[in-house]
């Protein structure tokens, strides 16, 4: 999660709350909002945080609906397996206590396991009294783990104050409202900034690099096969497509995005396969990328840069895999810089530059053709439709 998706979840929901502010862990400076007698707020760089006394109820209920955790609701600060019953806490605990070790002590003979014994009577001493106990932290890592402990806390509460709680339920409504949330964020972001818009902005340089024609049949067909990739990676750039509403993918892949410092910052991935593209942009670099396959993974890069220390402004595709766990070594490893047209190989032992080669060149055609089949069924398969007008349509 990042700052901009906790600030549209809270938005959606209505939190507008805010009583202080807070120094993040990473130095920045966060708002605090008080709902319900909790705390919320962004603590930096990926993760939000709640604090307060999260009934023990709710705390339960997430833990068996999303068992190993997936949407990234933490406990205190944990790992996905820490439980409520571990952590569970009371203000009046005291008077709890001879009751659990006057229980302990009658039935320890008749279990080995002391610990699960002191779990199971503290489990039933809750559930005898369920008001007294809750959860005082979550941190949550991902816009979708917070939408889902605030509209659990939400019918929670209302469940309290209404003779019929379903008619508000929000909880219900979880998907809608992660759709509105996507929505807002699509609209902030504007990924539907192309290649050539950017690089008109940016660089004529790098427009010369891009229009530069060739009588190599392999620069012609590497190309446009980057054209093709980019739009693959970035559907929402795809003059091709028609975006569908995110209704129709949140069930299939995660998305993400933000804006951070001028740059925008876009995240397409597979729940199921974990492939991912990313769409980075800012004043000096306009990046596209995708990762997919098993470890090691393999990442197909393809990015304009603008001038950096005095250094020529360059347009450069790079392919490469993971290290190895066996031997730390890559399988492949190629960057070629299309604006000065040479390669940089790289293995574990090697590292220079060199004029690229018909071998590698065909290499990068292979793996881009690769890439896009692999990066189509992340992106173009889940979130377009084929385009029956001329008018890209827009969220």
């Amino acid at each position: 999660m990042n700052r901009l998706e906790f600030k549209n979840v809270i938005d959606v929901l209505g939190i507008n709350n805010k009583t202080s502010y807070i120094i993040s862990k990473y130095g920045t400076v966060e708002d605090v909002y008080n709902w319900n007698g909790l705390e919320i707020y962004f603590y930096g760089h990926y993760y939000s945080i709640i604090k307060g006394k999260i009934p023990f109820e709710v705390a339960q209920k997430i833990y068996d609906k999303y068992p190993n955790n997936p949407p990234s609701i933490r406990i205190i600060n944990g790992n996905n397996y820490y439980t409520p019953i571990d952590w569970v806490k009371n203000d009046d605990y005291d008077k709890f206590i001879p009751i659990i070790f006057k229980t302990l002590k009658k039935e320890k003979q008749n279990y080995e396991n002391i610990s699960q014994v002191y779990k199971n009577i503290k489990q039933e001493v809750i559930t005898t009294y369920p008001n007294n106990f809750y959860i005082d932290t979550y941190h949550i890592d991902t816009k979708e783990g917070l939408l889902i402990l605030l509209t659990e806390l939400q019918d929670y509460f209302i469940s309290k104050n209404l003779e019929n709680p379903n008619s508000c339920s929000l909880i219900n409504r979880q998907k809608e409202l992660l759709v509105e949330v996507n929505k807002k964020l699509i609209k902030q972001s504007n990924p539907y900034l192309d290649t050539n818009q950017w690089i008109k902005k940016q660089n004529p340089i790098l427009e010369e690099t891009k229009n530069h024609q060739s009588n190599d049949k392999q620069d012609l067909e590497i190309r446009e096969l980057l054209t093709e990739f980019d739009k693959t990676v970035n559907p929402f750039i795809n003059d091709k497509f028609d975006m569908v509403d995110p209704s129709n993918y949140i069930d299939n892949i995660s998305f993400s995005c933000n804006i951070n410092n001028n740059q925008t910052e876009l995240e397409i991935k597979d729940k199921k396969t974990k492939f991912k593209s990313e769409y980075i942009r800012n004043d000096n670099r306009l990046l596209y990328n995708f990762i997919y396959g098993k470890k090691p993974n393999i990442a197909i890069s393809h990015h304009y840069t603008k001038t950096h220390n005095h250094t020529q402004p360059k347009e450069v595709i790079s392919i490469y895999h993971d290290y190895d766990d066996y031997n730390n070594n890559r399988n492949i490893s190629l960057e070629y810089n299309l604006t000065n047209n040479f390669l940089k190989y790289k293995n574990y032992s090697d590292n220079h530059k060199q004029p690229s080669t018909y071998e590698q060149k065909a290499t990068l055609i292979y793996e881009l053709k690769k890439a896009i089949q692999m990066a189509e069924t992340v992106t173009i398969n889940n979130m377009c439709v084929q385009k029956e007008t001329d008018n890209i349509k827009k969220i």
